[in-house]
């Protein structure tokens, strides 16, 4: 209940390999703050955990999953909570309710913008611009 925490992040190593310890902690904070919501971060992506029961269970717990690898040649800088872009921010409740991958619809990825007279510059000297 403290006001300073706004909710709980499960990542690093990986969450979904070790359901039954993650279970234990994602429910004494359900009950301790329900309001408080619960993110959790899996190079798994949404099929290979709502296919595996075990899996399953730990994600009907939680509120946001953010799921795939992260590839380095597919890092972005501009992407909101996540470090390349085949990763998604999945709305788990409305997910699991519609039968579909629903992404997070507070979702709000910058866009890079370089103006053409930078890009002349640029792809001069490093290549062109993106």
């Amino acid at each position: 209940k403290d006001p300073n925490c706004a909710g709980l992040t499960l990542l690093g190593g990986e969450p979904f390999q070790n359901v039954d310890g993650m279970l234990t902690i994602v429910k004494a904070v359900r009950e301790a703050a329900p309001e408080k919501p619960i993110w959790a971060y899996s190079g798994y992506v949404w099929d290979d955990i709502i296919s595996d029961p075990s899996r399953c269970s730990l994600v009907e717990q939680i509120d946001i999953l953010v799921d795939g690898r992260y590839i380095k040649d597919l890092h972005d800088s501009l992407l909101q909570f996540r470090g390349s872009s085949n990763q998604r921010i999945i709305d788990v409740p409305k997910s699991l309710e519609s039968g579909q991958v629903v992404l997070w619809s507070k979702l709000h990825d910058q866009t890079r913008f370089i103006p053409e007279i930078y890009g002349k510059d640029r792809a001069a000297g490093e290549g062109a611009a993106s």
